[in-house]
């Protein structure tokens, strides 16, 4: 006896980038968010890229207490 065989159809592949096509809508989405994210901490905070550079090898809790922030600031 024969089993069944089940079809699953699957978004294309963009040979360009090797990425499903439906994919890159996703990841602009995501990447959309985080820019939100980080200019919402550099707004309300003044906390940039180049100050947390500087913060590099602390603990969160230091850098915080650094930045004058709580912890969970620093988590996003």
């Amino acid at each position: 006896m024969l089993g069944v065989m089940t079809v699953v159809e699957a978004e294309p592949i963009d040979e360009d980038t090797n990425f499903v096509c439906g994919a890159t809508a996703n990841n602009e989405k995501i990447h959309s968010q985080k820019n939100s994210k980080i200019q919402k901490i550099i707004k309300d905070y003044g906390i940039t890229r180049d100050i947390l550079v500087q913060q590099f090898g602390l603990t969160r809790k230091d850098a915080a207490i650094s930045l004058k922030v709580s912890t969970s600031t620093l988590k996003h």
